[in-house]
């Protein structure tokens, strides 16, 4: 079992690559992943699922790219479709956990790129009203429609 805590703003590549490895996702082939938070997290766990299925550690940059695949366009053939069942508990209004693509930083193109495939939708999403209402008024007030819609604009400037 691993566990990461404050996974920052958006999915930088170097960021996923940490669950990824800290995690035990491939060192000892974790049963599955579950995940307490927003967007960002969960981004990064779907794409850490899609790692696991298709690339061997060490992750190298380079390595990346080729699993590239934009929303409504047909997965390549040659991608290994996530097995690793994710299970998401959401504590924001980023409504990341109820599709199946995921975006990642590339903070030396400055740009973020997405990963789309069926695999990546999660077996269980736990909707918890008790635990949500734990969470911060910012944190409510920065997720959702409004500023989620802003905040991939944003990061391009």
């Amino acid at each position: 079992m691993g566990r990461r805590n404050r996974h920052s703003g958006e999915s930088p590549f170097d960021k996923v690559q940490t669950p990824y490895f800290k995690w035990g996702l491939t060192r000892f082939r974790a049963d599955c992943i579950l995940t307490l938070g927003g967007g960002s997290i969960t981004d990064a766990c779907k794409l850490s699922a899609l790692l696991l299925e298709n690339l061997a550690s060490p992750i190298k940059r380079e390595d990346i790219p080729p699993l590239i695949n934009p929303m409504n366009k047909t997965p390549p053939e040659h991608v290994k479709q996530p097995t690793c069942p994710m299970i998401f508990v959401p504590t924001t209004l980023s409504a990341g956990e109820y599709h199946s693509h995921a975006g990642c930083l590339d903070i030396e193109a400055r740009t973020k790129k997405q990963f789309s495939y069926p695999g990546m939708v999660p077996r269980w999403i736990i909707c918890d009203a008790e635990l949500a209402a734990r969470t911060p008024q910012w944190v409510w007030l920065s997720t959702g429609t409004p500023l989620h819609l802003l905040a991939p604009r944003l990061t391009a400037l």
